[in-house]
């Protein structure tokens, strides 16, 4: 299954949560500043990388052709599913490049699970302007933003997934959970949806 969300769009959240109810989102992760998100991105460090080779951040030029990129995620998301499955669990990934993505995903594994997480874009813009990352100006934050917001509802269109909003989520974690676990129909303990209630925190600074 995959998370789709813009650049500080709560995608970190709904993949910490989904890390909590024993979903498997990778092994060595893409590590960031405490700062900029103090509990974690939940981004496998190896997907990263073939993100970062189709967009050089923050242009919204693809760099490679789709057959490229649709063969080396085929390849690392097979990859992907056979760690999780000699782990028994599903296999989860998340990057804010695959909203660009969707087609491409689509291609390969048709019945894909998922979730697509939304908050305002300018706000989304406004937080990544603020984090000041790649040097991008103000006008190339909103141009990114854009572009993938644009790419994902146009990917998704007519195509099965489960929508939650950024805001609802932070307000009433516990119903957003259920949702997760039934569109996904996991089994997870009590104690793992106890540990992703508590993951959920509104008074935390992460986007």
């Amino acid at each position: 299954m995959v998370v789709l969300g813009l650049y500080r769009s709560g995608s970190s959240c709904v993949a910490g949560m989904l890390h909590c109810l024993g979903v498997h989102m990778g092994g060595v992760m893409h590590e960031t500043s405490v700062d900029e998100c103090p509990t974690g991105t939940f981004e496998a460090l190896s997907l990263c990388k073939v993100c970062w080779k189709a967009y050089l951040q923050p242009s919204t030029e693809r760099r490679m052709s789709d057959r490229v990129l649709v063969g080396r995620l085929s390849r690392w998301i097979r990859r992907h599913r056979r760690e999780a499955a000699r782990q028994g669990k599903v296999a989860g990934v998340k990057h804010p490049l695959l909203c660009a993505m969707v087609p491409e995903l689509l291609a390969t594994f048709p019945n894909l699970k998922i979730i697509s997480i939304d908050r305002s874009v300018e706000e989304s813009v406004r937080s990544l302007v603020a984090m000041g990352w790649w040097e991008a100006t103000a006008d190339e934050c909103d141009r990114l933003q854009r572009y993938l917001w644009d790419q994902k509802q146009t990917g998704l269109a007519g195509t099965d997934h489960l929508v939650m909003d950024y805001k609802a989520l932070l307000a009433e974690p516990k119903d957003h959970i259920d949702r997760i676990v039934a569109y996904l129909g996991i089994e997870p303990s009590a104690e793992q949806l106890a540990a992703t209630l508590e993951f959920v925190d509104p008074q935390l600074k992460r986007f």
